[in-house]
């Protein structure tokens, strides 16, 4: 039976996944990146969390311009998320390590699922994805709080886990569902690619 637990290796393997992103971290604190334009009305709105302008939506969607009617991303989770580091540290620390967590977070999530599926092998890949994917996005973009850009990885972390659930893992359902509604309820541009992704299989399983 495979083993279900890492090791020694899982721990390199990781820290090997997430060093694109903590060197972009050193990159924004070192340079002083500030959150600007869309950046930086996100960064505002987490700090309104738990205070008297608490937001119940996320940001205004461009979707509404499809529909005539404007309206928001239905989850504020994006912005709950960013609080707990920009009310500690300040709107311009606070959104760099928000979004590298948010980051980081998906990266160790993708790469749990991909042992879950396959065993060491599984893990070495998704793994590689996750840090080609850090590498394409740059720097900026791996401390950027901009949802299209925030939610690259945690997207791929969501395909990670339903690939997952598709070789038997059903354990991984709850986290397909949570990071699935987290990316969806952030922007609803994913919405469409979120179903597509979600086509499980499950009558091909043995």
């Amino acid at each position: 039976m495979r083993r279900l637990r890492g090791d020694a290796r899982s721990v390199g393997i990781a820290l090997l996944a997430v060093a694109p992103i903590m060197v972009a971290v050193v990159r924004a604190l070192v340079g002083h990146q500030m959150p600007l334009g869309d950046n930086g009305l996100i960064t505002l709105r987490a700090n309104d969390v738990l205070t008297s302008n608490h937001p119940w939506f996320g940001t205004w969607t461009s979707a509404s311009l499809s529909t005539g009617i404007d309206f928001n991303n239905p989850l504020p989770l994006h912005f709950d998320w960013l609080a707990v580091w920009v009310k500690p540290f300040g709107l311009a620390a606070g959104s760099v390590l928000g979004a590298a967590s948010l980051n980081i977070a998906a990266v160790l999530l993708a790469i749990r699922q991909g042992w879950l599926a396959a065993g060491r092998r599984g893990e070495a890949l998704m793994a590689m994805v996750m840090t080609c994917l850090s590498l394409t996005l740059g720097s900026e973009m791996l401390t950027d709080v901009w949802q299209p850009h925030n939610l690259v990885l945690p997207f791929a972390a969501f395909v990670a886990c339903c690939i997952a659930v598709a070789g038997g893992r059903f354990g991984s359902l709850p986290w397909a569902v949570g990071v699935g509604s987290f990316v969806m309820g952030t922007h609803l541009d994913r919405k469409s690619t979120r179903l597509n992704s979600s086509h499980i299989p499950l009558s091909r399983m043995p």
